[in-house]
């Protein structure tokens, strides 16, 4: 699907403008006695020949320059079409240089642009100090009975302002087309990233887990190959002897593999504190007011986790449907368990329908022989509390 850019946008407006300045050329009023410059030096029939070649031309450029605006790495074609622009501009009318110099940001890198411009406005001077001694120049309709000079000066400075004007809506557009466009590869950079991270992740686990078992099943392998292969070789009376010893060493590799299997399954609790200076760091909206108590780092691992991921949800909450412009959040801990609050002062609901997070935080927190409590109101922000008894209780 297409998406519709900043750049569609200026192309749109330029096309409007020049749609504006032919409709006037051709069907505004007194249209075949004004025809600029260009009926000073041909007559008639060329006048409407060259006139209708240079608006189709101005079209055609201006449509093909900012098809790929911003443009990464301009060419001479780019800059012939400006030209041809500008020249279309200088012989028709002057509210086609305003599109010509919006969208040189968009073709031309940078510096090359800025010079543009200049080069653009001093053409444009000359040209107008030219039309001067023609006796072709029009200054502002408000100054047409001043004295010509002033008429002149004023005239040129309004149309050199609207350059300049227009040249900067061209320049805000490329640096967003250009930041978007950056963002769009970083993130694609990002997630191939991200990707050959979990594989490699995998990779890693993968080879832990089969250290781990060579390590701790290897050697009762092979001893229990031995009193296997001894017992079947052994006399009568001296099997069951070999038997009972390879039992052992069965028994034995049970209990490693459930070490193993316990360790593998063991996951370092989350630091409670550090997680919360880290949001407090990250959210420049809603403002974050945290109190933490100084032993939360002991809390138990299901415990750490489970109000983890309240903590994260509810914050969620609040940055996608509160509109808050604070966040209190504070976690205590006491004999009698452990108490987690997040309060807003967003614009709250009168009546709060559960959903995916506050339905997961509940079960995840029920599960743990705690309980989770919402309150809210429309104007009155939005709160839960969620509370932990000291140890975990099995479900």
């Amino acid at each position: 699907m297409l998406r519709f850019t900043t750049a569609h946008a200026l192309r749109a407006a330029g096309l409007a403008v020049w749609a504006v300045v032919t409709f006037k050329h051709y069907l505004g009023p007194g249209a075949d006695a004004q025809q600029g410059p260009i009926a000073q030096m041909l007559g008639p029939v060329w006048c409407e020949l060259v006139s209708g070649a240079l608006l189709l031309a101005f079209a055609a450029c201006l449509w093909f320059n900012l098809r790929e605006a911003p443009v990464e790495h301009p060419t001479r074609v780019h800059r012939a079409r400006l030209v041809a622009q500008i020249v279309a501009g200088l012989l028709m009318d002057t509210d086609l240089m305003y599109v010509a110099a919006g969208q040189t940001a968009l073709v031309l890198e940078r510096r090359s642009a800025l010079r543009w411009l200049g080069a653009q406005m001093l053409l444009l001077a000359l040209w107008a100090a030219w039309l001067g001694r023609l006796h072709a120049f029009e200054p502002l309709p408000a100054f047409s009975d001043a004295a010509p000079v002033l008429a002149f000066g004023v005239t040129l400075l309004s149309v050199l302002a609207w350059q300049g004007f227009a040249f900067c809506v061209g320049w805000l557009a490329a640096r967003e087309a250009r930041q978007r466009r950056a963002l769009a590869q970083a993130n694609a950079r990002l997630q191939a990233a991200q990707r050959e991270l979990a594989a490699k992740s995998r990779l890693d686990e993968r080879l832990h887990l089969s250290r781990e078992l060579h390590d701790s099943l290897g050697h009762h392998l092979v001893a229990l190959h031995l009193q296997l292969d001894l017992a079947q070789r052994a006399p009568q009376p001296e099997r069951q002897g070999h038997v009972v010893a390879g039992a052992q060493i069965a028994r034995g590799m049970l209990g490693e593999v459930r070490r193993v299997v316990s360790t593998l399954r063991e996951e370092p609790p989350p630091d409670l504190r550090a997680e919360l200076r880290a949001l407090e760091a990250a959210l420049p909206e809603p403002q974050l007011h945290v109190d933490c108590a100084a032993d939360a780092g002991a809390l138990p691992p299901a415990h750490a986790h489970a109000l983890l991921r309240c903590l994260q949800e509810g914050v969620n909450n609040t940055l996608r449907h509160a509109g808050a412009h604070n966040l209190w959040v504070a976690l205590a801990t006491a004999d009698d368990g452990t108490t987690l609050s997040l309060r807003d002062d967003g614009a709250g609901a009168e009546a709060v329908q559960p959903g995916n997070g506050l339905t997961g935080m509940r079960e995840r927190i029920e599960a743990l022989g705690g309980s989770l409590r919402v309150r809210s109101g429309r104007g009155q922000g939005f709160a839960i509390e969620v509370r932990l008894p000291p140890q975990v209780t099995p479900a």
